[in-house]
């Protein structure tokens, strides 16, 4: 007598789930995001890959969906003293230094020269910051901006106080610092790479140098990616292999979800951690997994990721 067959995600299916997603979350669909988390969470208790693949795909249009209408916020322009929060590291544009924060529900392009603008550049994501300044509606024409879900200009005037970010940021951002400051020895060209190559960080990357790695065909080392991810997960393996299966893939989702969080949820590092977590999970359970599948999974978070940036909700 047979056996019951075995209810798996074949590779086809995980061709569609993420394609599906892909446009899914393009499109969007204005459906509760519950229904779809829901309708995933059964699929999976249940193992039924077909509800799964529809539960994923309508859960990228749900949160595409979202973001969309995030991005339709109507901005006036105001004058504001506020408490608000970091949600990009800052960065030098000639005499300006540039970064995103967090107004309330919006996500708002800072803008800021002088002596905010020193004041602001020594801050990190998470970090809180009280400022004044003027609050103006984004440029009609800058689908830039649709990426990091901004939907306004802040231009400050003034910084009054800052205060450290939150836990778990608050360790990200120590990592950071510290990485940086042992980086102080290097020269400003090797100073860049460095901090590129270690946490994805190439704001002091000199132009010349980054043109220079994508015209021999190595741009790829200038970002973090799955290298780095692997890099993680092998400083970790002597204590990872003195742990429990089901602990050992506890600890390393730990931190490769700290890792990411370090390398501020690069889109490359989520697909690599993806599949790096996929690849856990089929260890801890005992199972194996299709090598293609493990690829289609951090596929289908780099194609379904505009979906996932919620930056202002």
């Amino acid at each position: 007598m047979k056996g019951t067959p075995t209810r798996v995600l074949s590779d086809a299916a995980a061709i569609a789930m993420a394609l599906g997603s892909f446009a899914a979350a393009m499109v969007g669909w204005s459906i509760a995001v519950w229904i779809p988390v829901t309708a995933v969470v059964v699929a999976l208790l249940s193992r039924r890959p077909l509800l799964l693949v529809v539960a994923v795909v309508m859960l990228a249009a749900a949160l595409g969906a979202r973001s969309d209408r995030g991005l339709a916020v109507r901005v006036r322009e105001r004058e504001v003293r506020e408490w608000v929060t970091v949600m990009r590291d800052p960065e030098q544009f000639g005499a300006a230094t540039r970064l995103d924060m967090r107004l309330g529900h919006m996500r708002l392009e800072v803008n800021a020269y002088g002596a905010p603008a020193r004041a602001l550049s020594r801050l990190l994501v998470g970090d809180r910051v009280e400022m004044a300044g003027t609050v103006r509606p984004r440029p009609v024409y800058a689908p830039w901006l649709d990426q990091r879900h901004v939907v306004g200009r802040l231009d400050v005037r003034e910084v009054y106080a800052t205060r450290p970010a939150a836990w778990p940021y608050s360790w990200a951002n120590a990592l950071r610092r510290t990485l940086h400051g042992g980086a102080r020895s290097l020269g400003p060209d090797h100073r860049g790479l460095f901090t590129g190559f270690v946490f994805g960080d190439d704001r002091d990357q000199p132009s010349v140098i980054a043109d220079d790695f994508r015209g021999s065909g190595l741009g790829h080392l200038l970002a973090v990616s799955g290298a780095n991810v692997a890099f993680v997960a092998a400083l970790l393996a002597p204590l990872l292999n003195r742990l429990d299966f089901r602990l050992r893939f506890a600890a390393l989702s730990a931190a490769l979800t700290f890792f990411a969080l370090v390398t501020r949820f690069e889109p490359s590092v989520l697909r690599a951690i993806s599949m790096a977590s996929i690849a856990g999970l089929a260890a801890a359970m005992g199972r194996t997994v299709s090598t293609n599948t493990v690829q289609l999974g951090g596929l289908m978070v780099g194609l379904g990721g505009r979906s996932w940036g919620c930056g202002q909700w």
